[in-house]
């Protein structure tokens, strides 16, 4: 039985040991090099997990938000208590009841 590679240039027998073309070893090529970068990925993220469980400066950078909007609020309610007093104390201020 005659295989076609749809080539046109041989024709080889089904039966006949296969020849490794530019086409195989250019897609082991790509295989391994596809190992070798899930490989690296893997390796990366296990350090990172490693790091981020044992790292202690990143517990100081997941505070900065919690931090900036409790002293933003803060700020805010002191500055609208002290508009409040301001008006108060020269009796401009209007409240509706």
């Amino acid at each position: 039985m005659i295989d076609d590679d749809g080539w046109e240039d041989k024709k080889t027998t089904v039966a006949s040991e296969p020849t490794l073309s530019f086409r195989d070893s250019d897609q082991i090529a790509k295989s391994k090099e596809l190992e070798r970068l899930q490989s690296g990925l893997v390796a990366k993220q296990r350090r990172c997990n490693n790091t981020s469980t044992a790292g202690g400066d990143v517990a100081k950078r997941d505070l900065f938000i919690p931090i900036f909007t409790l002293v933003a609020v803060v700020g805010f309610a002191g500055l609208y208590g002290y508009e409040m007093f301001r008006l108060y104390s020269i009796g401009e201020l209007y409240l509706p009841w």
